[in-house]
C-alpha cells in the first residue's frame, strides 16, 4: 500500500476466505507502517486497517493523533457497546514501524517494533460487554484516514484469527530484521 489508494477486500471476497471470519473469537492485526506528515486537515487519524459495517460495528486498528503525537489506538463496537483503548507509547513519523494490535476478549494489547506499546491511557466502555461478531459479511479496508488515503505506506499486513502472545509478536518482529 503506497498511500495513494485504499485496499478494500469486499465481503464476497471475504466469504471465499473463512480466515477473515473471526466470529466471536480473539484476533490480532499486524502491519509495517511508515506514516508521513499529516498535513491534510481532515487526515488526523490514519487507519491501518478496519473491518466495519455501515454503522461502525466491527473493529479499527489505527494510529490516533494525541496532542501532536501519534499512538496506537483500537476500537471495537458490536451495535450497542463500544470499547476503545489508546496506548501510551508514541510512533515516530517518517520511519518504518512494526505495529501489532491484539483483541483477546479480555482487553487490548498493542506492540511497536516488538515491544509493548505501554499502558492503556484512555479507555471507553467495558470489554466484557462486547458481543462483537466480526463476520465475513463485513468488508476489510487497508489504509483509510478520514475518508481519504493515508499519507504513508503500509506493508506486510497480516490478520490472525487468534490472540498472539508477547513472545510470538517479538519473534515476528525479529523475523523481519
Amino acid at each position: 500500500f503506497d498511500g495513494a489508494d485504499i485496499i478494500n477486500v469486499t465481503s464476497s471476497a471475504n466469504n471465499a476466505n473463512s480466515n477473515l471470519n473471526f466470529g466471536n473469537n480473539s484476533f490480532t492485526t499486524e502491519a509495517w507502517i511508515n506514516i508521513g506528515e499529516l498535513s491534510i486537515p481532515d487526515q488526523t487519524d490514519p487507519f491501518i486497517l478496519r473491518k466495519v459495517d455501515s454503522l461502525d460495528n466491527g473493529f479499527y486498528a489505527m494510529i490516533l493523533s494525541d496532542g501532536g503525537v501519534y499512538k496506537p489506538f483500537m476500537w471495537v463496537k458490536d451495535g450497542s457497546n463500544r470499547y476503545t483503548a489508546k496506548f501510551s507509547s508514541t510512533i515516530s513519523l517518517k520511519q518504518w514501524h512494526h505495529i501489532v494490535e491484539v483483541f483477546d476478549r479480555t482487553g487490548f494489547r498493542a506492540y511497536i517494533d516488538g515491544n509493548s506499546a505501554g499502558t492503556i491511557t484512555t479507555v471507553s466502555g467495558d470489554v466484557a460487554n462486547i458481543g462483537l461478531n466480526v463476520s465475513n459479511n463485513i468488508a476489510l479496508t487497508i489504509g483509510l484516514g478520514s475518508g481519504i488515503g493515508v499519507n504513508g505506506s503500509i506493508t506486510q499486513v497480516r490478520i490472525y484469527n487468534r490472540s498472539l502472545s508477547a513472545n510470538q509478536i517479538y519473534e515476528l518482529y525479529n523475523g523481519y530484521n
